[in-house]
């Protein structure tokens, strides 16, 4: 017996929940970050799903993120390439891959996946973070308790 294709709507539901819940997980560190498709047609326009409502005020998501939920394997460099690269915004390929298990799709991991030139920046900025704490005793009292708060509001 041939197995039932799914279709489209079930693919683009998928692809948007995804979406959905990257918000979520930036939201705790970019409370005002929003899928591009409901905010910037522009972004969305230019493959990126994620987006500040009001980029003249708010400036833009220091993220150029582009979410995909699939079961088979991506070209990642293809579609790194398609993304904006000249605004010095780390382009993120999200990548949620699933697998069919019987009648439904299930997730089996998610992957973040970036130029490796962006990734060594991450590594810079670490490594700035782990020199900076060094000097953290020469921070008056209520400078360390403010950076204290604002680092416990995003789980560190």
């Amino acid at each position: 017996m041939a197995e039932k294709k799914t279709n489209g709507r079930r693919n683009r539901n998928a692809g948007h929940a995804w979406e959905r819940e990257g918000v979520k997980d930036f939201a705790l560190f970019y409370p005002k970050v929003q899928t591009s498709r409901n905010v910037n047609h522009a972004r969305d326009a230019a493959k990126v799903d994620l987006a500040y409502a009001d980029e003249y005020k708010d400036g833009r998501f220091p993220y150029n993120c582009q979410y995909k939920s699939y079961s088979t394997a991506l070209r990642y460099y293809q579609l790194l390439s398609e993304m904006p690269s000249d605004d010095g915004i780390p382009n993120v390929v999200m990548h949620k891959q699933t697998e069919r298990v019987k009648s439904k799709f299930v997730t089996r991991d998610k992957f973040a996946i970036m130029y490796y030139d962006d990734f060594f920046k991450f590594v810079a900025y670490r490594r700035g973070f782990e020199i900076m704490i060094k000097y953290w005793d020469a921070l008056t009292k209520e400078d360390q308790e403010l950076v204290s708060t604002q680092l416990k509001e995003i789980g560190l």
